[in-house]
């Protein structure tokens, strides 16, 4: 597949989780605004952390006076899965170069790890790990998370 086709072929896949992302995003930015968290700051820590759980559990630890280390303990404990996640479709992703891995892992949701490893497992080896397709689903997804979390910020202010 040509990297233009990957791409489509993962933001129709990615395209139907969307309807769950959008109040998911909403929810989380106007929360953010709600615990004294300006507009600003709150798409600022959606973009550095796009982690919808994440997210949520650390406004609502923030919202609450907990220490940043707590708030950063907790984070990182709730998105432990991602290491599994990530050993996972490594060898998928070996081939690719560090920056991309790097980019890669920024984006990587759960959906867009499963809909990315279940495609894979159904090509060859010459066509697995196609890289487009993981960004075709992985933007999607960031894209309507950025938004969402934006609009949620600015309707919540």
């Amino acid at each position: 597949m040509s990297a233009r086709r990957d791409f489509l072929a993962g933001v129709r896949a990615a395209a139907p989780i969307v309807l769950g992302i959008v109040p998911f995003g909403l929810v989380v930015g106007a929360a953010g605004v709600d615990i004294g968290l300006s507009p600003f700051q709150t798409v600022a820590m959606s973009l550095i952390v796009f982690a919808g759980a994440s997210q949520l559990a650390a406004i609502e630890l923030l919202g609450r006076g907990a220490p940043v280390a707590v708030v950063v303990l907790t984070a990182l404990v709730i998105n432990a899965r991602h290491v599994m996640y990530s050993a996972s479709i490594a060898p998928y992703f070996r081939r690719f170069s560090a920056p991309k891995r790097w980019l890669g892992a920024y984006v990587m949701t759960d959906h867009a790890y499963a809909l990315s490893v279940t495609e894979y497992a159904k090509t060859t080896p010459e066509t697995r790990g196609r890289w487009w397709y993981y960004v075709g689903t992985a933007a999607t997804l960031w894209v309507v998370w950025q938004v969402g979390t934006a609009v949620g910020a600015l309707l919540g202010a």
